[in-house]
């Protein structure tokens, strides 16, 4: 194969492999559920994830949680301004 035949076949994996990255299809079907508790893995205390406090923790440091109780099995303690549950379990009157 001469040094032309090796250049096109080689813009052609490339052009097929960036296509394909890029399919739709290949993607996950069912994107992740939103945290509804997040922590700074540079702190001791979770958030609502409506926390004022929680949006100004940078994406990199970001722990999400789904469940109080995942937070607390961390270590972690609720936030004193949002006030979040320390459980799941429905409040008893």
């Amino acid at each position: 194969m001469n040094v032309r035949m090796t250049r096109l076949a080689c813009a052609v994996l490339v052009a097929a492999s960036w296509v394909l990255c890029r399919v739709p299809f290949l993607e996950p079907a069912i994107a992740a559920p939103k945290a509804r508790f997040v922590a700074s893995d540079t702190s001791d205390r979770y958030h609502l994830s409506t926390c004022k406090v929680a949006q100004k923790i940078h994406p990199e440091e970001t722990l999400r949680f789904q469940t109080p109780e995942e937070a607390v099995a961390k270590g972690l303690v609720p936030c004193k301004k949002c006030d979040p549950p320390v459980s799941s379990a429905p409040a008893r009157d």
